[in-house]
Protein backbone atom coordinates (compact mmCIF):
# COMPACT_ATOMS: atom_id res chain seq x y z
CA UNK A 1 0.00 0.00 0.00
CA UNK A 2 1.15 3.52 -0.67
CA UNK A 3 1.17 5.77 2.01
CA UNK A 4 1.01 9.47 1.14
CA UNK A 5 1.71 12.73 3.41
CA UNK A 6 0.86 15.43 1.25
CA UNK A 7 2.30 18.36 2.98
CA UNK A 8 5.78 18.39 4.84
CA UNK A 9 7.91 22.34 4.72
CA UNK A 10 10.71 21.47 6.53
CA UNK A 11 13.80 24.33 6.31
CA UNK A 12 16.74 23.81 3.68
CA UNK A 13 19.12 22.45 6.37
CA UNK A 14 16.51 20.01 7.40
CA UNK A 15 15.27 18.74 4.02
CA UNK A 16 16.91 15.68 3.01
CA UNK A 17 17.30 14.21 6.99
CA UNK A 18 13.34 14.78 6.92
CA UNK A 19 13.08 12.90 3.59
CA UNK A 20 14.62 10.28 4.73
CA UNK A 21 13.00 9.61 8.36
CA UNK A 22 9.20 10.13 5.92
CA UNK A 23 10.52 7.29 4.54
CA UNK A 24 11.29 5.30 7.18
CA UNK A 25 8.78 5.92 8.40
CA UNK A 26 6.40 3.94 5.38
CA UNK A 27 5.80 6.79 3.10
CA UNK A 28 6.05 6.43 -0.42
CA UNK A 29 5.09 9.79 -1.91
CA UNK A 30 5.90 13.20 0.20
CA UNK A 31 4.38 16.56 -1.02
CA UNK A 32 7.06 19.09 -0.65
CA UNK A 33 6.34 22.93 -0.32
CA UNK A 34 8.36 24.84 -2.36
CA UNK A 35 8.52 28.36 -2.82
CA UNK A 36 6.95 30.02 -5.83
CA UNK A 37 10.87 30.44 -7.56
CA UNK A 38 10.98 26.93 -7.39
CA UNK A 39 14.01 26.27 -9.64
CA UNK A 40 16.51 25.01 -7.37
CA UNK A 41 13.81 22.71 -5.33
CA UNK A 42 12.52 21.43 -8.92
CA UNK A 43 15.80 20.18 -9.64
CA UNK A 44 16.59 18.49 -5.71
CA UNK A 45 13.43 16.91 -6.56
CA UNK A 46 14.54 15.66 -10.10
CA UNK A 47 17.93 14.40 -8.54
CA UNK A 48 17.22 12.89 -5.57
CA UNK A 49 13.53 11.15 -5.61
CA UNK A 50 15.27 7.67 -6.14
CA UNK A 51 17.55 8.64 -3.43
CA UNK A 52 14.94 8.76 -0.60
CA UNK A 53 12.68 5.86 -2.19
CA UNK A 54 10.00 8.46 -2.38
CA UNK A 55 7.45 9.90 -4.96
CA UNK A 56 8.01 13.36 -4.54
CA UNK A 57 5.71 15.91 -5.29
CA UNK A 58 6.03 19.76 -5.66
CA UNK A 59 3.46 21.70 -3.51
CA UNK A 60 2.29 25.26 -3.43
CA UNK A 61 0.67 26.97 -0.40
CA UNK A 62 -1.06 30.06 -1.59
CA UNK A 63 -1.94 32.68 1.30
CA UNK A 64 -4.28 35.07 -1.14
CA UNK A 65 -5.63 38.37 0.43
CA UNK A 66 -8.05 38.46 -1.48
CA UNK A 67 -10.26 37.01 -4.36
CA UNK A 68 -8.41 39.02 -7.13
CA UNK A 69 -5.22 37.82 -5.88
CA UNK A 70 -6.04 34.38 -5.53
CA UNK A 71 -7.36 34.27 -9.29
CA UNK A 72 -3.81 36.02 -9.84
CA UNK A 73 -1.93 33.23 -8.47
CA UNK A 74 -3.66 30.53 -9.65
CA UNK A 75 -3.56 32.19 -13.31
CA UNK A 76 0.23 32.12 -12.46
CA UNK A 77 1.03 29.37 -10.61
CA UNK A 78 -1.51 26.31 -11.72
CA UNK A 79 0.60 24.83 -14.44
CA UNK A 80 4.19 24.94 -12.61
CA UNK A 81 3.18 22.70 -9.49
CA UNK A 82 1.47 19.76 -9.05
CA UNK A 83 -0.60 20.12 -6.18
CA UNK A 84 -1.80 23.59 -4.88
CA UNK A 85 -3.41 24.49 -1.72
CA UNK A 86 -5.18 27.53 -0.24
CA UNK A 87 -4.98 28.55 2.98
CA UNK A 88 -8.92 30.00 3.95
CA UNK A 89 -8.34 32.64 6.37
CA UNK A 90 -10.71 35.00 5.20
CA UNK A 91 -14.38 34.46 3.98
CA UNK A 92 -13.96 35.87 0.37
CA UNK A 93 -11.05 33.89 -0.28
CA UNK A 94 -12.67 30.84 0.88
CA UNK A 95 -15.68 30.90 -1.17
CA UNK A 96 -13.48 31.83 -4.34
CA UNK A 97 -10.98 29.03 -3.54
CA UNK A 98 -13.81 26.36 -3.03
CA UNK A 99 -15.83 26.94 -6.56
CA UNK A 100 -12.13 27.18 -8.79
CA UNK A 101 -11.29 23.85 -10.22
CA UNK A 102 -7.69 24.91 -10.21
CA UNK A 103 -7.71 24.60 -6.58
CA UNK A 104 -6.77 21.21 -5.14
CA UNK A 105 -6.73 21.05 -1.48
CA UNK A 106 -8.86 24.04 1.13
CA UNK A 107 -6.79 24.21 4.32
CA UNK A 108 -8.56 26.12 7.30
CA UNK A 109 -5.99 27.24 9.97
CA UNK A 110 -7.62 26.32 13.53
CA UNK A 111 -7.65 29.92 14.57
CA UNK A 112 -8.78 31.85 11.86
CA UNK A 113 -12.47 32.71 11.73
CA UNK A 114 -13.78 30.85 8.30
CA UNK A 115 -14.11 27.13 8.56
CA UNK A 116 -15.36 24.72 6.40
CA UNK A 117 -19.24 25.14 6.26
CA UNK A 118 -22.19 23.85 4.50
CA UNK A 119 -21.73 26.65 1.90
CA UNK A 120 -17.98 25.81 1.22
CA UNK A 121 -18.87 22.46 1.20
CA UNK A 122 -21.02 23.01 -1.96
CA UNK A 123 -19.11 24.66 -3.61
CA UNK A 124 -16.67 22.56 -3.27
CA UNK A 125 -18.79 19.20 -4.27
CA UNK A 126 -19.27 20.87 -7.79
CA UNK A 127 -15.70 21.86 -8.18
CA UNK A 128 -14.15 18.54 -6.55
CA UNK A 129 -11.89 20.40 -4.18
CA UNK A 130 -10.44 18.18 -1.64
CA UNK A 131 -10.64 19.31 2.45
CA UNK A 132 -7.08 19.35 3.63
CA UNK A 133 -6.82 18.69 7.69
CA UNK A 134 -2.76 19.77 9.31
CA UNK A 135 -2.07 17.05 11.75
CA UNK A 136 0.40 19.93 13.08
CA UNK A 137 -2.84 21.40 13.90
CA UNK A 138 -3.16 18.70 17.23
CA UNK A 139 0.51 18.20 17.71
CA UNK A 140 1.76 21.18 18.01
CA UNK A 141 -1.45 22.91 20.73
CA UNK A 142 -1.92 21.64 24.16
CA UNK A 143 -4.30 21.85 26.60
CA UNK A 144 -7.98 24.09 25.45
CA UNK A 145 -6.04 25.09 22.19
CA UNK A 146 -5.86 21.47 21.20
CA UNK A 147 -9.46 21.22 22.52
CA UNK A 148 -10.64 23.56 19.66
CA UNK A 149 -8.81 22.41 17.07
CA UNK A 150 -10.30 19.12 17.52
CA UNK A 151 -13.76 20.37 17.86
CA UNK A 152 -13.06 22.35 14.92
CA UNK A 153 -11.92 19.18 12.88
CA UNK A 154 -14.65 17.27 13.86
CA UNK A 155 -17.14 19.58 12.34
CA UNK A 156 -15.53 20.24 8.98
CA UNK A 157 -15.04 16.18 8.74
CA UNK A 158 -18.92 16.08 9.57
CA UNK A 159 -20.19 18.43 6.52
CA UNK A 160 -17.10 16.82 4.02
CA UNK A 161 -19.13 13.44 4.86
CA UNK A 162 -22.26 14.86 3.99
CA UNK A 163 -21.29 16.69 1.21
CA UNK A 164 -19.08 13.57 0.07
CA UNK A 165 -15.85 16.02 -0.17
CA UNK A 166 -12.82 14.02 -0.32
CA UNK A 167 -10.22 14.56 2.78
CA UNK A 168 -6.65 14.03 3.14
CA UNK A 169 -4.45 14.28 6.15
CA UNK A 170 -1.34 15.61 6.26
CA UNK A 171 1.68 16.46 8.59
CA UNK A 172 2.17 20.13 7.77
CA UNK A 173 5.86 18.97 9.44
CA UNK A 174 8.60 21.29 9.51
CA UNK A 175 10.98 18.82 10.80
CA UNK A 176 10.86 15.31 11.50
CA UNK A 177 9.53 15.86 15.42
CA UNK A 178 6.60 16.60 13.64
CA UNK A 179 6.43 13.39 11.68
CA UNK A 180 3.97 10.30 12.58
CA UNK A 181 4.20 7.41 10.90
CA UNK A 182 0.78 6.20 8.73
CA UNK A 183 -0.34 3.90 12.36
CA UNK A 184 -0.41 6.95 14.50
CA UNK A 185 -2.41 9.31 11.63
CA UNK A 186 -4.95 7.25 10.67
CA UNK A 187 -4.95 6.95 14.79
CA UNK A 188 -5.21 10.67 14.82
CA UNK A 189 -7.79 10.89 12.45
CA UNK A 190 -9.78 8.58 14.28
CA UNK A 191 -9.87 10.65 17.26
CA UNK A 192 -11.01 13.85 15.11
CA UNK A 193 -13.96 11.83 13.29
CA UNK A 194 -13.25 9.37 10.83
CA UNK A 195 -13.66 5.81 10.45
CA UNK A 196 -10.58 3.89 10.20
CA UNK A 197 -11.61 3.09 6.45
CA UNK A 198 -11.96 7.05 6.01
CA UNK A 199 -8.72 7.80 7.79
CA UNK A 200 -6.84 4.82 5.41
CA UNK A 201 -8.60 6.68 2.57
CA UNK A 202 -7.18 10.25 3.46
CA UNK A 203 -3.55 9.04 3.34
CA UNK A 204 -3.98 6.87 0.56
CA UNK A 205 -6.59 6.90 -2.56
CA UNK A 206 -7.64 10.65 -1.65
CA UNK A 207 -4.43 11.97 -2.13
CA UNK A 208 -3.29 9.63 -4.81
CA UNK A 209 -5.90 10.40 -6.91
CA UNK A 210 -5.39 14.20 -6.89
CA UNK A 211 -1.79 13.58 -7.72
CA UNK A 212 -2.17 11.19 -10.43
CA UNK A 213 -5.11 13.81 -12.20
CA UNK A 214 -3.03 16.66 -11.44
CA UNK A 215 0.38 14.47 -12.89
CA UNK A 216 -2.35 13.42 -16.12
CA UNK A 217 -3.48 17.40 -16.64
CA UNK A 218 0.20 18.47 -16.73
CA UNK A 219 1.37 16.19 -19.72
CA UNK A 220 1.57 18.51 -22.91
CA UNK A 221 -0.34 15.59 -24.30
CA UNK A 222 -2.99 16.22 -22.45
CA UNK A 223 -6.65 16.39 -23.71
CA UNK A 224 -9.68 16.85 -21.77
CA UNK A 225 -11.83 14.00 -21.96
CA UNK A 226 -9.31 11.56 -23.92
CA UNK A 227 -6.73 9.29 -22.41
CA UNK A 228 -4.05 9.00 -25.20
CA UNK A 229 -2.84 5.66 -25.16
CA UNK A 230 0.87 4.90 -26.27
CA UNK A 231 1.69 2.91 -28.87
CA UNK A 232 4.08 0.35 -26.42
CA UNK A 233 0.87 -0.29 -25.00
CA UNK A 234 -0.14 -2.18 -28.00
CA UNK A 235 3.17 -3.92 -28.27
CA UNK A 236 2.85 -7.62 -28.84
CA UNK A 237 -1.20 -7.16 -29.22
CA UNK A 238 -2.46 -7.40 -33.22
CA UNK A 239 -5.22 -5.23 -34.63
Amino acid sequence: MRFVDLQIDPAAQDLEEVLSFASELGYTDVGLVLNRSPSHEMRFLSKNADRYNLNLVSRLNLFPKDPKDLLHLLKRYRLKYEIIAVTCDNFKVTKQAAKDRRVDLLNFPVGARPFFDRSTAQLASVSNATLEITLSDLILNEGIQRVMAMNKMLKEIQTARNFKIPIVLSSGARDLHHLRGPGEVIALGSAIGLTRKEATDAITNSPLKRIEKNREKLNPDYIPGVKLIRSAEFAGQRL
